[in-house]
């Protein structure tokens, strides 16, 4: 992972591996019913014992809207108008297990977006004149919604001629400025347009956990997988960062000391192109997810995954296949470290420096549950590994 999640609060964590084996192995796994289930228990257990009500629903509506438009570029006041006649009926609708309202919203969401794209690629072939006066508000998110396309157009443009402006000043070059909006709107028009009913249905979950408490959050199985790597610091696949790409799954990095490391062969910049488990057939991966094409690669330790590469060479683009056997993905990068700073070697930084000094560095706060229940007073943890550091340091006569 390129990030690890830093956790400055409690997280209320609700997950779809909690969901009913009923809908286990159908793709779309928050079916109504499934939905239902998760909002009786989420308000049966809520700390703050709130009712799921009409104030709740009214919170819900708002922070769904934010989450997907927070700068109001994007719907418009009909829009706002249609959506708001739910506004004290979603939380009937969610314990019914109805969420159709979910799904009709980021379909309007996603139609609203693509007008803005294509609105962007007009306004790319005309020139904007950049020496008349103008304003432009940048926290938009208490400005009113566009009144119709009209009026979004023009809010639209302004953003665009703002962004362009501001690039410029940055001293970045008229054509390169067009090419990096467009990559981002068109990003993010991508990145959208890959959503399943299931991503859907956990953004408005997690905006009816928001509505209960800003601390509590609804985490889809994957979303889960992912906080639980960041808490433990380890995951069991082949130790390789990936971005996504123009379509393609890139290798950014090999986490040293990784079944990828000792492999060898797998380098910065192929792109993935398709997967295999074992001695399956492969799998295209051009154009899917980040987040699927990482679930195929991930797997239990001991196993094989094959991979089918690309990579940039003086004739061109070679193919190669590689075999991997997963194994356990220590992130030592999230770990407590400390460096010492010694006297004889003070710098501009440190030019007075008379005493041998200790830092201690914690990226990120981590704990092994399942090894703190096997191994209650040998187990890995932020807290542990900082009180060990202190204790050595003690023993070093250092200043920390």
């Amino acid at each position: 992972m390129n990030k690890l999640i830093f956790i400055l609060v409690s997280v209320f964590c609700f997950s779809t591996a909690y969901q009913p084996a009923e809908a286990a192995n159908n793709k779309n796994r928050l079916t109504g019913s499934v939905v239902k289930g998760i909002v009786e228990r989420f308000v049966a257990i809520h700390y703050s014992q709130k009712p799921l009500d009409d104030s709740i629903s009214k919170k819900i509506l708002k922070l769904y809207l934010n989450r997907l438009d927070p700068g109001h570029y994007y719907f418009l006041e009909e829009d706002i108008r249609e959506f708001q006649k739910y506004e004290t009926r979603l939380d009937d609708m969610l314990r019914r297990g109805n969420i159709e309202f979910a799904l009709d919203v980021f379909s309007r969401f996603k139609t609203r977006l693509q007008q803005r794209l294509q609105q962007l690629e007009g306004f790319l072939k005309q020139e904007f004149d950049f020496s008349k006066d103008g304003k432009w508000k940048i926290n938009r998110r208490d400005e009113p919604y566009p009144k119709d396309l009209e009026d979004a157009k023009e809010i639209w443009r302004l953003k665009i001629k703002f962004d362009l402006l501001t690039l410029k000043l940055g001293g970045t070059e008229l054509e390169e400025a067009e090419n990096r909006l467009m990559k981002r709107v068109r990003g993010l028009w991508k990145d959208y347009s890959q959503y399943d009913d299931d991503d859907v249905i956990a953004l408005f979950l997690n905006a009816m956990a928001n509505a209960f408490d800003p601390h509590s959050a609804y985490m889809a199985a994957q979303e889960l997988k992912n906080f639980d790597i960041s808490i433990k610091l380890s995951l069991d696949g082949i130790g390789a960062v990936l971005r996504w790409e123009d379509g393609y799954t890139v290798v950014n990095s090999i986490i040293p000391g990784g079944a990828a490391a000792r492999h060898g062969k797998l380098l910065v910049e192929d792109r993935i192109i398709s997967v295999a488990q074992g001695d399956d057939a492969f799998e295209s991966v051009i154009d899917m997810r980040l987040n699927d094409v990482v679930q195929l690669i991930r797997g239990k330790r001991g196993t094989t995954v094959r991979l089918q590469v690309l990579r940039e060479s003086e004739l061109g683009l070679d193919t190669l296949k590689f075999s991997i056997v997963r194994d356990k993905i220590v992130l030592k990068e999230g770990e407590a470290q400390s460096h010492i700073f010694e006297p004889e070697k003070a710098s501009s930084e440190l030019p007075s420096l008379k005493h041998r000094i200790g830092v201690i560095k914690l990226p990120s706060f981590y704990v092994d549950f399942n090894d703190r229940r096997k191994n209650p007073n040998n187990y890995k943890s932020s807290s542990r590994d900082v009180k060990n550091i202190w204790s050595s340091s003690s023993t070093r006569k250092l200043m920390v």
